[in-house]
């Protein structure tokens, strides 16, 4: 009845108002998958009766918003040429002002990460950064590929450096 249909609707609105979310970074993705729970429900209530292009749409619309229920923060670890993680830090993009949902494609950030550098330099020789994105709920890191359109190792973009202490 009308007490479903205006929870339905309540629900929907409080899980993709912009507002919201933006100002609930941490309670987000639970708001978002209530929302794909609900709405996972329905297409399974009415799949029998929608054809299958709809279904389809509908399919791809929940999968979306379960991709926007999670939000991924941006790794840089300094590893020693052992492979040990001598310093590290890991934060939403651009001091959580931009979460990967507000990207567009092509679009160059400037997001600055400072890390402190241990005393004993002499165990940097040969050091790397490693850049990533990861999941802070699970720790998986998202793909991340070359150019060519590779894998990365680690799923991580990685540079040798040379730390040079005063």
């Amino acid at each position: 009845g009308l007490g479903r249909q205006a929870a339905l609707i309540g629900v929907i609105w409080l899980g993709l108002s912009p507002q919201i979310t933006y100002h609930m970074r941490e309670a987000r993705m639970y708001t978002l998958m209530a929302v794909t729970a609900v709405l996972v429900a329905v297409i399974a209530m009415r799949f029998g009766r929608l054809p299958s292009r709809a279904a389809f749409w509908i399919g791809a619309a929940v999968t979306a918003i379960a991709l926007l229920s999670h939000y991924f923060k941006v790794f840089v670890h300094l590893m020693s040429a052992s492979g040990e993680t001598v310093a590290q830090m890991d934060n939403v993009p651009v001091a959580w002002t931009r979460p990967l949902e507000t990207w567009r494609q092509g679009e160059q950030l400037l997001d600055v990460y400072t890390l402190a550098i241990p005393d004993d330099a002499a165990q940097l020789s040969g050091a790397t950064l490693q850049v990533g994105l990861y999941n802070p709920d699970t720790g998986s890191r998202l793909a991340a590929y070359d150019q060519s359109g590779a894998p990365l190792p680690d799923n991580a973009f990685s540079m040798p450096i040379r730390i040079m202490m005063p």
